[in-house]
């Protein structure tokens, strides 16, 4: 086995010294030492036989050098990928050609949460409008996140954004504006190339689907 399942757990989940745990509801997640770096990737699932077919999905793209681990050229050899440490003989001796693009770094919440307020900071976005920012995305957004023992930002998928809007005590026009703050604050993640996708373009139909 080159990946394996293991479970992120939230803070307040009594298995959360397990991360083999296959009992809880917390999200699945799978990871592995590839290439001399340790990949980890969320399976988007919090059922754990649902996180083992993401697993073998990625084992199968590792061994043919498809995305997220090489480039679909790579695929021809139908070779598994080898280590840094050991490179295969023709390897030394010839070009090796396109090699797997390594990662970029995984980004926290509260990384991406500074990168945006002092983005707006150099916008000379108004005072009021900041102190706003601050309040949703440091005080709340934040501070929910730490809670819920979320630390990545590719951990937040639409349940979880929901699960935050649905700790707001906002009027409800507070609340519209606020959940458009949300979903501005993630298209600025897929701009930064932070997230490949925004999570909380669903919190609109979300919303729609409640008022109806």
């Amino acid at each position: 086995m080159l990946l394996s399942v293991f479970t992120r757990h939230t803070a307040s989940c009594k298995f959360s010294r397990d991360r083999a745990c296959r009992r809880c509801n917390c999200p699945k997640w799978v990871g592995g030492q590839v290439n001399g770096y340790y990949f980890r990737q969320s399976a988007k699932t919090r059922q754990w036989a649902e996180a083992e077919d993401v697993r073998l999905k990625l084992e199968e793209a590792l061994i043919k050098g498809l995305p997220p681990f090489g480039t679909a050229a790579a695929a021809d050899s139908a070779t598994p990928i080898a280590t840094p440490a050991d490179p295969p003989p023709a390897a030394r001796a010839e070009d090796p050609g396109p090699r797997a693009p390594k990662p970029r770094p995984m980004v926290t919440v509260a990384q991406a949460v500074d990168a945006y307020l002092a983005d707006a900071v150099s916008r000379s976005v108004e005072s009021s409008t900041l102190k706003k920012l601050e309040t949703i995305f440091r005080k709340q957004f934040l501070a929910w996140t730490r809670i819920e023992g979320i630390e990545y930002l590719d951990e937040l998928d639409l349940d979880a954004l929901l699960n935050f809007r649905n700790t707001w005590e906002d009027a409800p026009l507070a609340k519209q504006k606020k959940q458009s703050r949300v979903i501005g604050f993630f298209w600025a993640c897929v701009r930064r190339r932070y997230l490949t996708e925004n999570p909380a373009v669903g919190l609109v139909g979300a919303i729609a689907a409640a008022e109806t």
